[in-house]
């Protein structure tokens, strides 16, 4: 007998984010006020929901070093910075990844 497909389960509705929405991120597991806000990495929104944002990491992070699991704060153009954590990495060149980040606090 065939497997059937398996449906994906999403928790959040996704939306498209405008086509210049950019996302900064700092990979550190201090609170949003306990330090000041320095992004390590930047990167394009491609996917956003209530629940986290997918985004494409250039260049100013080594791409092949930013891991699943990792904690971080994250600001969505005025919104934030809020805590998230790495969820995926999809690399795609050296100094280029896909990355799937869900805030662990509500914004």
């Amino acid at each position: 007998m065939p497997e059937k497909p398996r449906k994906e389960m999403r928790r959040h509705l996704r939306f498209k984010p405008d086509d210049t929405e950019i996302a900064w991120i700092q990979f550190t597991d201090r609170a949003p006020g306990m330090i000041e806000f320095e992004a390590d990495a930047a990167g394009l929104v491609v996917e956003e929901a209530y629940g986290g944002c997918g985004l494409v990491v250039l260049g100013a992070t080594d791409a092949e070093s930013i891991a699943e699991g990792v904690p971080c704060l994250v600001r969505v153009n005025a919104i934030g910075p809020v805590r998230g954590r790495v969820r995926w990495v999809k690399v795609l060149d050296k100094d280029v990844a896909k990355i799937g980040i869900e805030y662990t606090e509500q914004r």
